[in-house]
C-alpha cells in the first residue's frame, strides 16, 4: 500500500517535541542524527512519517560484537493495514532456517512457493552454499512472523484489522457504517536484533546469542548501609562465622 519516507526538519520537530522548546528547531533538526557515540556502540536515530502514523527508529550499532539492534517506537493509527519491517538480503543466502517449537526447521522454497506468511520463534538464519558466504541472523524480541521471496525478508511488525472475519460477515454492510476499534492502534514497540560473523556461523551460536539478546544481565547496585555497625555486630560472632561472613568487607 505504501512505505514511510523520511520526516521533513519541521515534522521531525513536531514528533520530537523540540518546536515547542526552541522555533528555530522547526527549520534545522535533520531526521537523520547520530545521537549517542562512544567506545561501546553509536546510536543513530532516523523519523519517518507515513499518512497519520510515525515511526522513530534507532539504530544501535555496537563496536564490540556484529550486532545491530534496530528498536522501534510506531505511533500507528492506520486501519485495516498491515506494518513489515523490509531487508534486502545478500545475494546467495538461500537458505532459510527458522527456530520453531523444540527444532529448527529448514523453510527454504523453491521461488514457486516463496512469498506466504511463515511463523518463527526466537530467530530466522539465511545462509548460502558456498563456504566463503557468511551468514546472518534476525532474532525477534516479541514479534514472530515473516515473509521471504526474492531476496527481500519482510518481518511482521503490526496489524490492524477489526477482527478476523470482517469482509466475510453476512452483515457486513450494516456493521461497515459506524467506528468500530482496531487492534495494534496508538503507541506501540518493537526490537529486532541483527546478529553476523560468528555469531551467526551455525544454528547452535545462533541459539545462545538469541537467548543471550532475550534475557541480558541485569545490572544490581548494592551499596550496605551502617557498616560500622555492622563490623562491631560481626566481630561478637564465633570465628566461625566471622570467616563466612567476610564477603562483608
Amino acid at each position: 500500500m505504501g512505505e514511510f519516507r523520511l520526516a521533513t526538519p519541521r515534522e521531525t520537530a513536531r514528533i520530537i517535541g523540540s518546536a515547542c522548546v526552541n522555533p528555530r528547531y522547526a527549520r534545522t533538526k535533520a531526521p537523520v542524527r547520530i545521537i549517542e557515540d562512544g567506545p561501546i556502540r553509536t546510536v543513530v536515530e532516523a523519523i519517518f512519517v507515513y499518512a497519520q502514523s510515525y515511526l522513530v527508529q534507532r539504530y544501535l550499532v555496537s563496536k564490540l560484537r556484529p550486532v545491530v539492534q534496530v528498536e522501534q517506537v510506531i505511533f500507528w493509527a492506520e486501519h485495516d493495514r498491515m506494518l513489515r519491517l523490509e531487508f534486502s538480503l545478500r545475494r546467495g543466502l538461500d537458505r532459510v532456517q527458522a527456530e520453531k517449537c523444540y527444532s529448527i526447521d529448514d523453510e527454504s522454497r523453491p521461488p514457486a512457493e516463496q512469498g506466504r506468511e511463515q511463523d518463527f520463534q526466537h530467530f530466522l538464519r539465511f545462509s548460502g552454499r558456498a563456504a566463503n558466504l557468511p551468514a546472518f541472523g534476525v532474532v525477534s524480541h516479541g514479534s514472530h512472523g515473516y515473509r521471504c521471496r526474492g531476496g527481500t525478508l519482510r518481518l511482521s511488525v503490526l496489524r490492524s484489522p477489526a477482527y478476523g472475519c470482517m469482509k466475510t460477515h453476512p452483515d457486513c454492510a450494516r456493521i461497515l457504517d459506524r467506528y468500530i476499534p482496531r487492534h495494534d492502534q496508538g503507541l506501540r514497540h518493537s526490537r529486532y536484533t541483527l546478529v553476523f560473523g560468528e555469531l551467526a556461523a551455525s544454528p547452535m551460536a545462533l541459539t545462545r546469542t538469541a537467548w543471550e539478546e532475550n534475557i541480558p544481565l541485569e545490572p544490581f547496585v548494592y551499596f550496605p548501609t551502617q557498616r560500622d555497625a555492622v563490623r562491631s555486630h560481626r566481630s561478637r560472632l564465633p570465628r566461625w562465622m566471622r570467616t563466612m561472613c567476610c564477603w562483608w568487607r
